[in-house]
């Protein structure tokens, strides 16, 4: 059987190029909605202009027609003592003296002129400078912006001055000031004051030594006078100047007895020989026996018991000997005296001025035209970490 069903319509699709349907037209915006709504230039360059212009402007305004000038007066100096030189050339013709730097005197003196105390001496002068009519505005004290107060003050000053040291101890005082004469004035002023100190300084030193070698010449003198009182008062109560003098002259006594007696024996024993009834034999015995019995006389006073020359010369050496050591060291405490005066004064420290202050003739600061590059620079530098740190940011949004 044939199946005469017809089958259902299926459309269908042609596919034709795009430049048979002709041009390809969007749908129109409208122009004064897109001039509307386009970023202006302020809005495009804010970041540049604030960023960038507006420093560039101002720095050179700053430096252009409002920076004061700022003069420099320089003065170089060095920190000396007078010390004994051994047996160099010139402690030899200077008398056996010698000059050395003083680096430890000479930081003293630095740090003494960068302080609240120095800035107290000359506060008239500073005032003066920083107060000054050629003084711009933002440098003047006391600042439209800033306090009247003595930090602020000692803030400017540390800003004037500028002290440094060098590898041999020469150090470098530069002072600034508004004009040439005021700068010239405070470093003189300065180095006047630094040589001030350094004399404060060396009166010290010396009053110091003196002051130890005199403690210790009256601390040997009170011990020289103990041992002199005990001594004293040792003769005074054994009666006796010097045990060891009067022990010799009982040894010279003894001795001249013993001569004696052995005289006596002798011219005995020749009358025992020649005449043995002599009338004279007794009168020999005794007289030798009265030598003896003086001989033993003396003995007992050398060595005969506590009242003896022997007992009383052990404590006499005892005494006499602390009173020597007193007398010696009285001596070299009143001799450590003088050398300490002497070495006082050899070894005085004293500033030398190397380079004096002169009056500058041009003005060393600000250095405009390095400045104001610095701040270009610096604006240039800024805007772009600015520009790439929106770029990231806006990156990361998306």
């Amino acid at each position: 059987m044939i199946n005469t069903r017809r089958k259902p319509d299926v459309p269908i699709i042609e596919l034709k190029p795009v430049e048979s349907m002709g041009p390809l037209v969007l749908p129109s915006i409208d122009d004064d909605y897109a001039n509307e709504h386009r970023p202006s230039f302020l809005s495009r360059h804010l970041m540049f202009i604030v960023m960038v212009v507006l420093p560039i402007m101002a720095g050179a305004v700053y430096y252009g027609f409002i920076a004061s000038s700022l003069y420099a007066a320089e003065t170089t100096y060095v920190v000396r003592s007078i010390q004994s030189g051994g047996e160099s050339p010139i402690a030899l013709f200077s008398g056996g003296q010698s000059v050395a730097r003083s680096e430890d005197d000479t930081h003293a003196v630095n740090n003494y002129l960068q302080s609240r105390a120095a800035l107290e001496k000359v506060e008239p002068l500073v005032r003066k400078i920083l107060g000054g009519t050629g003084v711009d505005v933002f440098h003047r004290f006391p600042s439209l912006f800033g306090s009247n107060s003595s930090e602020a003050l000692f803030s400017r000053y540390r800003d004037l001055i500028n002290v440094s040291m060098d590898g041999t101890g020469i150090t470098t005082l530069e002072v600034r000031a508004y004009d040439p004469r005021s700068a010239t004035e405070l470093a003189e002023q300065l180095l006047k004051l630094g040589e001030s100190i350094v004399n404060q300084m060396n009166e010290r030193a010396i009053a110091d030594t003196i002051r130890q070698a005199k403690r210790d010449v009256e601390e040997s003198e009170t011990a020289f006078q103990k041992a002199q009182a005990a001594l004293v008062e040792f003769r005074n109560r054994e009666l006796i100047v010097d045990p060891k003098a009067q022990s010799s002259a009982v040894f010279e006594i003894i001795s001249q007895l013993m001569n004696r007696v052995s005289q006596e024996e002798a011219a005995l024993a020749q009358t025992v020989a020649l005449s043995p009834k002599n009338p004279q034999i007794p009168a020999l015995k005794a007289r030798i026996k009265a030598l003896r019995a003086q001989i033993d006389e003396q003995r007992g006073l050398i060595v005969g018991g506590e009242n003896s020359l022997v007992s009383k010369l052990s404590e006499f050496e005892q005494v006499t000997l602390r009173r020597e050591l007193a007398s010696r060291k009285l001596a070299s405490a009143i001799g450590s005296l003088e050398r300490a005066r002497q070495e006082a004064r050899r070894q005085q420290f004293y500033l030398e001025t190397i380079v004096r202050p002169v009056l500058p003739d041009q003005a060393r600061y600000p250095r405009r035209i390095l400045e104001f590059m610095l701040v270009i620079g610096a604006s240039l530098l800024f805007y772009w970490i600015a520009r790439k740190s929106s770029i990231v940011i806006a990156e990361h949004k998306r």
